[in-house]
């Protein structure tokens, strides 16, 4: 299929949405309007031990080698509270969802806003705020290359964000199956080849423990979206590396991630890289 300079492929059509803590976007093979191509970092995760380092790959893999999606489970609702700035085990629910639960919360968030002003574009933190709501509070990846964020959070809200992940999206109402989404999204997400993640200098180890996807969950898609799709509803499939992170003390904290792949429909490499400088606001 070929592709103009911009990334716009004329022929596919739903759109397919790789995060490296956010994105790349392309198209999909079902349904609705024709999209354009775009990269961005998004996502890998696991929860609870840490090291002092810097590279983290996923567990199990060598750069270039297929990320291992977790094996099944039963999700397990805990209100046991966990220390400040520990990551939730992906198998848990917790903060009001489970990890499923909270990447399609996290699309309908993303893909509520304009293009114009959106966070993942956002290279100084000023855009960190915007339709933030509830106990959880949503990061962003980047269209792709680094970005340092400095921005201001009250206190006791956890966090969720994407090291890496994709949407594909198709209009609701069309009939396509949500397993013909969901499928192409784990095939894209088992290209990943380097996770990062660290808080506070604290590396998070064995991040291909986070993979999570969900499918079929519906969306209302904005007009003036990144994705350059026209607004409305769709049906959604994502699968990515996410992290859900208990609320961090009042002070000063960083967090830092980064997310390379090789998923783009021209087999080039895509990474992206965001450094968090936050204050959590005493209430």
């Amino acid at each position: 299929m070929s592709m103009d300079s911009s990334g716009y492929t004329p022929r596919r059509r739903s759109a397919l949405l790789l995060i490296a803590a956010l994105l790349l976007v392309a198209c999909g093979p079902f349904g609705g309007d024709s999209a354009q191509t775009r990269a961005t970092p998004a996502a890998k995760g696991r929860a609870g031990e840490q090291q002092t380092g810097k590279n983290n790959q996923a567990a199990g893999t060598k750069p270039g080698s297929k990320a291992q999606k977790p094996g099944g489970g039963k999700v397990v609702a805990t209100s046991v509270p966990l220390p400040p700035g520990k990551v939730v085990p992906v198998r848990a629910a917790a903060y009001g969802g489970s990890y499923d639960e909270w990447s399609a919360r996290w699309w309908r968030w993303a893909l509520s806003i304009p293009e114009r002003g959106h966070p993942i574009a956002d290279g100084t933190g000023a855009r960190c705020g915007v339709k933030q709501k509830g106990n959880v509070w949503f990061l962003a990846g980047t269209f792709g290359g680094p970005a340092t964020r400095t921005c201001t959070i009250p206190a006791g809200k956890a966090f969720f964000f994407p090291i890496i992940n994709i949407v594909f999206l198709d209009r609701d109402g069309a009939g396509v199956k949500p397993q013909r989404l969901l499928a192409p999204a784990q095939a894209a997400m088992d290209g990943i080849t380097s996770l990062e993640l660290s808080v506070d200098g604290k590396a998070i180890r064995k991040l291909g423990r986070y993979r999570a996807d969900s499918s079929g969950f519906r969306v209302t898609v904005v007009d003036g979206n990144f994705l350059r799709q026209s607004g409305g509803r769709y049906i959604g499939a994502t699968d990515g590396y996410w992290v859900l992170l208990s609320p961090l003390a009042p002070g000063k904290h960083t967090i830092h991630f980064r997310g390379v792949t090789e998923t783009n429909n021209a087999g080039a490499i895509f990474e992206t890289e965001v450094t968090y400088r936050l204050t959590v606001r005493r209430s």
